[in-house]
């Protein structure tokens, strides 16, 4: 048998695109197998397969084009999800993190080996074991620096400057309990019921003890943190209507509270 005939073809593995490529080279640029062969680095025998589909099934191409939209909204609902989590820089443990993600806000089922695809091809990243390194919130450097910063609030505070502190965090489970006692012998463990889905918080609380709390259940992105903020400013304007003269907000460097 000749070598371009030995390996067994495989047309899934072929897109709509390159198999609407590949009927175009035959039919409108009159290529032989051959050189479209050649041309899509694939053996003359996908060649023959692609091009039967294309003569024995009715609208074959829209179905092609149709397949093609498809996953490529797919890709784009995935890419927007990582960019998501990319810019809160929250943690991508499992693949099951997005594919349920793009489920809930794109109402799309896509599959593991597509999260794979963007994950490592779009976003360049691997799957790689967790290194556990020493805690340094309490280095001398750490503790130096809120040192620093404990002196400039209280000498703010004592000019009558009111701070405001703007922060955001998850619920996903409706049991905060971490210890409990038991007897020896006794299991210690209880029933996780999780919160799906989850609620995301986002709160104001200033040096005066006034707190303002917002509940949802989209992820915080930038637009959610942007209408956080317009909404707390109007709701300042309400209350204290000379608030900006005396009040510093303030927020951490988390990448979505400067887009």
């Amino acid at each position: 048998m000749r070598p371009d005939l030995q390996k067994k073809a495989k047309l899934h593995q072929l897109s709509s695109e390159q198999l609407l490529g590949i009927n175009r080279a035959f039919f409108i640029d009159k290529l032989a197998p051959r050189e479209i062969a050649a041309q899509f680095t694939i053996n003359r025998l996908l060649v023959y397969r692609v091009i039967k589909g294309f003569r024995s099934k009715s609208g074959y191409c829209e179905a092609l084009q149709a397949k093609e939209q498809v996953a490529r909204t797919k890709m784009e609902a995935t890419v927007a999800v990582v960019e998501a989590f990319i810019s809160r820089d929250q943690h991508i443990w499992r693949m099951s993190q997005i594919t349920d993600e793009v489920k809930r806000e794109h109402g799309l089922t896509v599959t593991d080996a597509l999260v794979s695809r963007v994950l490592r091809g779009r976003f360049g990243m691997r799957y790689r074991r967790v290194q556990h390194v020493a805690f340094t919130g309490n280095s001398e450097r750490c503790l130096a620096l809120r040192q620093l910063f404990a002196e400039r609030l209280l000498h703010q505070l004592q000019k009558g400057t009111r701070f405001l502190n703007v922060d955001e965090s998850w619920i996903n489970s409706g049991d905060m309990r971490h210890m409990k006692w038991r007897k020896k012998g006794q299991t210690n463990s209880i029933s996780d019921k999780a919160i799906q889905p989850r609620l995301s918080v986002i709160a104001a609380i200033d040096t005066e003890g006034e707190a303002y709390l917002s509940l949802s259940i989209a992820n915080t992105d930038s637009d959610t943190f942007r209408l956080f903020i317009q909404k707390l400013a109007k709701k300042l304007d309400q209350d204290r209507p000379g608030w900006k003269e005396d009040t510093t907000v303030l927020i951490d460097n988390a990448k979505y509270h400067a887009s």
